[in-house]
């Protein structure tokens, strides 16, 4: 991604552990950012999980 803000972080949880965001599907960093503990607790990830869906959203990219 060509997105000045964009960082290879890596999920650290749950059933992606391990995977980095923009491999992730669309629809669990959605779910992720419904979950108060995720945006409480991971604020940088949240903030990447945003740009990342961002970027899906201007370029139509869905990853199932």
């Amino acid at each position: 991604m060509s997105n000045s803000k964009h960082k290879d972080m890596k999920i650290s949880f749950g059933v992606y552990r391990g995977h980095l965001v923009a491999d992730i599907p669309n629809h669990y960093l959605n779910w992720l950012l419904e979950q108060d503990w995720f945006c409480k607790k991971f604020l940088d990830l949240k903030e990447q999980t945003e740009i990342e869906l961002e970027y899906r959203k201007k370029f139509d990219i869905v990853i199932d």
